[in-house]
């Protein structure tokens, strides 16, 4: 079997219209990082990794607290970090 290798990958920044993913994970570090490594893979998806402070809860619940916080427009939160969530898009808890 012959491979073309005059053909070189590039990726491309996502579109407008990629699919978002926001990903809040129990570690600070490495799970971040491995993530982010997907961001560079397909431009038709888009990764958001939420960064956890080593003072916030990174519990089950916890986690869920924060993405409601991010997430969800109420009236004590009426600007949050993530403003911007459609319905093709996803938000994960990876423990």
């Amino acid at each position: 079997m012959l491979l073309n290798k005059s053909r070189l990958f590039e990726r491309a920044e996502p579109t407008e219209s990629a699919k978002k993913i926001y990903i809040f994970c129990e570690g600070g570090r490495t799970e971040k990082k491995y993530f982010e490594y997907f961001q560079h893979i397909d431009s038709r998806i888009n990764i958001e990794v939420y960064e956890l402070a080593e003072t916030e809860d990174n519990s089950p619940q916890g986690l869920l607290t924060i993405a409601e916080k991010c997430i969800l427009k109420t009236a004590k939160n009426p600007s949050p970090k993530y403003d911007d969530i459609r319905e093709t898009d996803e938000i994960w808890i990876v423990l």
